[in-house]
């Protein structure tokens, strides 16, 4: 029952109990008729603190309705703030905010974590050719495919264009390579846009050191990427 209609409801009652009376009014010794006036105080206060009890049971529920209302929007806009539109993948602000926790975890509690740059190899190709939107839903379906491929842990984000960049948690090189390839592999082997298009990607992997910056750490990153492209793309390469 709503707060209007329990408030509704007992007003009837006490009303319809207390006006019941007043048909002996007529009859009433003048004892009793102040006896009844008295009574109608009391009714008059208990509708009152009724009245105002349920007020702030309605206030209260709309107050509590309105600040879950705001903490939504509030996740809502925080989520947009850090996603990218097209991908839905986290974007390049939250990534760079990952970036400088990441290594100051590393820095401070020895915690190793990679970086990989991908980049697409035909990508401005496909745009030329076939025009923006449908580079778009291959952008879509490419990271559709890389994130499918990562771990729980790792964090993959559009670092910008056709750029996409992860953030790993391997012990060594080699398990950096490892992982790179793997991603590689599973574009190289999908399909875009229904079967009509292929892809591949240039990826450069890049170990966090003690000394980096984030700066730093993605400019090797980029080089490898560059080490890739070089090497005739569809490959990977550890910047120097």
């Amino acid at each position: 029952m709503s707060y209007r209609r329990l408030l509704k409801t007992i007003i009837t009652v006490l009303l319809v109990y207390h006006l019941s009376t007043a048909l002996l009014i007529f009859s009433a010794t003048e004892s009793a008729m102040v006896k009844w006036l008295h009574g109608a105080g009391l009714i008059g206060y208990l509708l009152l603190v009724a009245t105002a009890w349920l007020a702030r049971r309605e206030v209260m529920h709309q107050l509590n309705q309105r600040d879950q209302h705001s903490k939504t929007l509030e996740r809502e806009l925080a989520t947009a703030r850090n996603t990218d539109e097209l991908t839905q993948l986290v974007n390049r602000s939250h990534l760079y905010q990952q970036l400088e926790f990441s290594l100051y975890q590393a820095q401070v509690q020895q915690t190793p974590f990679a970086v990989l740059l991908l980049n697409s190899d035909q990508l401005n190709t496909i745009n030329m050719e076939f025009g923006h939107l449908v580079g778009d839903v291959v952008l879509k379906e490419l990271a559709d495919t890389l994130k499918g491929q990562v771990r729980g842990q790792d964090i993959i984000g559009r670092w910008g264009g056709d750029e996409f960049l992860i953030l790993t948690t391997p012990t060594n090189d080699d398990h950096t390579v490892a992982f790179a390839e793997k991603l590689r592999l599973a574009v190289a082997q999908q399909r875009f846009t229904e079967d009509k298009l292929y892809l591949t990607v240039s990826i450069g992997c890049a170990m966090a050191t003690e000394d980096d910056t984030v700066v730093s750490l993605i400019q090797r990153a980029t080089d490898g990427v560059a080490q890739a492209k070089h090497s005739g793309r569809n490959c990977t390469r550890v910047g120097d």
